[in-house]
């Protein structure tokens, strides 16, 4: 039979072993739990990352529709100034036609004021005052 001190010195070492070995793993597994961990945050990185990505994108189609519509509706307008029977056209030919009967009126009448006054009377200032009086001076 072996020696109760052979025994205990055989336990110990085998004690011992295990612990080595039981340090090795700990090691392992907290570099393990460390490796796991910076993995879970560059993918979060990502995750947040691609986030933001999609958040600009659907913004920048946002924009890019608004601005679609806005050229979209730029072009209705131009479009219907340039048809005879569009609206824009009307407006714009009834504006232009109160514009130069206002100026026509306001010339003619002017004109009829500088010519009440007689050419030999006739000065600058009078001209000068009936402009002014009919064109806003």
């Amino acid at each position: 039979m072996s020696k109760p001190e052979d025994t205990l010195g055989t336990v110990t070492l085998v004690v011992a072993s295990l612990n080595e070995v039981i340090a090795a793993l700990r090691e392992e597994v907290v570099a393990l739990a460390t490796s796991e961990r910076k993995s879970r945050q560059r993918i979060a990185g990502y995750l947040a990352l691609l986030g933001i990505v999609l958040v600009g994108s659907v913004f920048g189609v946002g924009i890019t529709y608004r601005q679609g519509q806005n050229v979209k509706s730029i072009v209705h307008y131009i479009s219907d100034c340039q048809r005879p029977e569009g609206v824009c056209k009307q407006r714009n030919d009834a504006a232009i036609s109160q514009a130069v009967k206002g100026i026509s009126v306001a010339v003619f009448d002017s004109m009829t004021c500088v010519l009440k006054v007689a050419p030999d009377r006739r000065t600058d200032a009078d001209v000068k005052a009936c402009r002014d009086k009919y064109f806003g001076g």
